[in-house]
């Protein structure tokens, strides 16, 4: 099976998306498709960006040919319909609401993937391109979190039969802790959507509270913590496995995104004790048997969660295989590739 993944993307990059887009490749790879992944520019050789995401299965990268003055977005999604209209594909797969579009147009098979509401979008003519292609022309829409395809079909009209939903995914990798003290830790963008409040709160408490405890974060954003600089993927992932405990403060009600969170499954696959907002994104993923579930406006509790795992190791072990037994059950890259290649194979 040949499957041709288009993207506006430039690699190797720090974007966390293209942390996804690369190991959903790889995995098809793995699983004996050949995978073409287009790109806006390619900034080193393929082994180089292969090895800087950490994938395990080689695939071809190909840069799309630019087209004079118009932005990057614009200029990938008129290359697309250049490029696949001489090689006739049958299989399109990508997160580029744009691109899918155009490849619709040549003819193929196109799956489009999302990971948040299109009205999102800061582009209109995602926007646009979305609302006419939801009518039949993309052959199938697949959805990071049954969330968002609950959204889609109440908010957008998307037909339920078009509408495929598989959760995001992460590699295995348990390793247990390592480090030497006793860390509560975070991973990711540091913003106001992404918890900041929480993290501002509990890394203050940490400071006051105990002696032998340390607060980590690194990722994006804004925050006086000792942070770690920005760290390739598969650095990234040893440093989550020092955590005994996992901090996912994420605010109810937010549409900017609505993919299972990356980060989530992440810390699933590293083992460490994870306290996590209680909302439904989460609960898709995880239950009380796997993590502390917490209000994300309940600061008090949040502390009390932190305070009941440092005082009990056994607990923290009993979430953390847990979580990660369910985590090789079912939200790897493999499984999240079989089941991509049998909607393929039925197309």
């Amino acid at each position: 099976m040949v499957i041709y993944y288009v993207s506006d993307m430039v690699l190797p990059s720090k974007a966390a998306n293209t942390i996804q887009v690369m190991h959903m490749c790889s995995s098809l790879a793995g699983k004996d498709c050949e995978v073409v992944l287009f790109v806006a520019q390619k900034k080193a050789e393929d082994r180089e960006i292969l090895d800087f995401y950490g994938v395990e299965h080689p695939f071809r990268i190909e840069e799309l040919p630019r087209v004079k003055f118009l932005k990057k977005s614009y200029s990938c999604a008129l290359a697309v319909l250049q490029v696949l209209r001489g090689r006739r594909p049958h299989i399109v797969y990508g997160r580029f609401i744009k691109g899918s579009f155009f490849a619709a147009l040549c003819g193929a098979r196109v799956f489009l993937e999302l990971h948040q509401p299109p009205e999102t979008t800061r582009s209109w003519a995602d926007r646009v391109f979305f609302r006419l292609g939801k009518t039949g022309l993309f052959g199938k829409i697949i959805t990071a979190s049954y969330e968002l395809a609950r959204l889609l079909i109440r908010k957008e009209g998307v037909r339920e039969d078009l509408i495929l939903s598989i959760p995001n995914a992460s590699s295995q990798s348990y390793k247990g802790r390592k480090g030497r003290d006793f860390t509560v830790g975070y991973a990711g963008k540091i913003s106001q959507d992404k918890g900041l409040a929480v993290l501002s709160e509990i890394k203050g408490f940490v400071d006051k509270v105990f002696a032998k405890v340390s607060f980590k974060a690194f990722g994006k954003g804004g925050l006086d913590y000792q942070k770690v600089s920005f760290l390739p993927y598969p650095l990234a992932k040893m440093e989550m496995a020092s955590f005994d405990v996992s901090l996912l403060p994420m605010p109810s009600g937010s549409l900017v995104y609505l993919g299972t969170p990356l980060k989530l499954l992440d810390y699933m696959s590293v083992g460490g004790a994870i306290v996590a907002s209680d909302i439904p994104l989460v609960k898709e993923v995880l239950d009380n048997k796997c993590a502390l579930l917490v209000s994300p406006e309940d600061l008090e509790r949040w502390e009390k969660s932190v305070c009941l795992l440092f005082a009990s190791a056994l607990l923290r072990r009993k979430l953390s295989l847990n979580s990660f037994r369910r985590f090789s059950a079912k939200f790897t890259w493999d499984k999240r590739a079989e089941r991509l290649i049998t909607a393929f194979a039925s197309a």
